[in-house]
């Protein structure tokens, strides 16, 4: 098996598993129900002092 067959069969596998267990929660996100959690989750990292929004 070549290098990208075997990267393309994990990605497979792990976009699968992804999809049997998020779907339900996912597929109702809207973009604004996105861009709001990104919004808070900022938030959280600056309330926490997180390095990643200094």
């Amino acid at each position: 098996m070549s290098r990208d067959l075997a990267k393309q069969d994990v990605q497979a596998f792990w976009g699968s598993l992804y999809d049997s267990l998020y779907d339900d929660v996912d597929g109702g996100l809207t973009r604004e129900q996105m861009l709001a959690g990104i919004d808070d989750l900022e938030d959280m990292f600056r309330m926490r002092d997180y390095m990643t929004v200094r």
